[in-house]
This record gives structure tokens, C-alpha cells and sequence, in this order.
């Protein structure tokens, strides 16, 4: 993870031309922190976002044909998550429908589902 941080940071610090910050600053474990196991964190975030978003633009207005549609959309496209992708469909497009009918941004509707730091 530090080297993809370093590797973004070069890049950034050569598009905008400052090379004088301080890159062990902005590594340094106090300042950027990452537990463990994030990853089931953010791809939990990454679903609920993508289920939403596709809840939003699917045209229906029954929340259970929405519920339908976002899963067939998004569910197959990750088969090694199929179940908690389901889950998450299942939990979030009927608990958070009314947001979603007035399409309120996915980000917002996952962070109050508790699906994204």
C-alpha cells in the first residue's frame, strides 16, 4: 500500500510541480492509517455504491422491481461476491428507497447505511 501511495504521490507532486512537500509526511502511519482488513470495508462500500447507483437510473418506481434491477445489474459482475452483493441489494435498496427515489447521491445513501467510512 506505501508503494502505490509513493508511486501516487511522485505522479501528483510532478503534475503540479511541488516537489517540496514532505512525502514521509504524508506516508507516515499517524497521518494515513489503514486497518487490516479495509479491503471488505471498501468492497462493501464499492457494491452499495454501484447497487444504488444503478437503483437510481433504472426507470422503475416499484421498490421491488428497483431492488430487482440494480441486483441483475451489478451481482453478476462481481461472482466472487455474488451473496453480499445480493445482501447488500437486499438490505440497502428497501431500507433506503425513498432516498433513492429522490435520488440522493449513492455515497451519501451507503455512508448511512454504515456500508462506507
Amino acid at each position: 500500500m506505501m508503494f502505490i501511495l509513493s508511486i501516487v504521490y511522485s505522479i501528483s507532486a510532478s503534475l503540479y510541480g511541488r516537489e517540496d512537500f514532505d512525502s514521509d509526511y504524508l506516508l507516515d502511519d499517524d497521518v494515513f492509517d489503514l486497518e487490516e482488513d479495509s479491503y471488505d470495508t471498501f468492497g462493501q462500500c464499492d457494491l452499495c455504491k454501484e447497487l444504488v447507483y444503478q437503483a437510481i437510473n433504472s426507470g422503475y418506481s416499484g421498490k421491488q422491481q428497483v431492488m430487482d434491477y440494480a441486483i441483475k445489474q451489478v451481482c453478476p459482475l462481481y461472482p466472487s461476491m455474488r451473496d453480499a452483493c445480493q445482501r447488500i441489494g437486499r438490505t440497502v435498496i428497501p431500507n433506503y428507497y425513498f432516498m433513492i427515489v429522490n435520488k440522493v447521491s449513492p455515497a451519501s445513501i451507503c455512508g448511512q447505511a454504515k456500508m462506507c467510512p
